[in-house]
């Protein structure tokens, strides 16, 4: 028996997304990773590495995760809007409540008009 323990793939702060099991009736063309993006905060060397990881907003994620249930990504600079939830403000000062897509409620914010693309 090998008792070696195997060099991480990753390292704490790399930026990943994980793995998401398909449907039963969805396709193969959805997505196989998730659309939001965590990051590595803990290494933990076994055999089979595993990985600590917490969201954008600094909240832990609860359990671990393998290698292979692990994508990295580089941090975008810019995330794609879901919709708009409400606008308010005045020309020139006019904010909008964004959801991002692929992320849940708690990662709605506030922008400027002057930061949508």
């Amino acid at each position: 028996m090998n008792n070696s323990i195997k060099k991480p793939k990753y390292k704490v702060g790399d930026y990943v997304r994980i793995s998401r099991e398909k449907q039963i009736f969805e396709k193969g063309y959805t997505w196989n990773w998730s659309e939001e993006i965590f990051k590595i905060v803990q290494v933990i060397p076994h055999a089979v590495p595993v990985y600590r990881l917490e969201d954008l907003h600094k909240d832990s994620i609860e359990g671990t995760f393998y290698e292979m249930e692990l994508q990295k990504v580089t941090k975008p600079e810019a995330f794609k809007i879901a919709y708009i939830v409400r606008s308010k403000g005045t020309k020139g000062k006019r904010q909008h409540l964004v959801h991002w897509r692929g992320y849940p409620k708690k990662s709605r914010s506030w922008i400027f008009d002057k930061d949508l693309v």
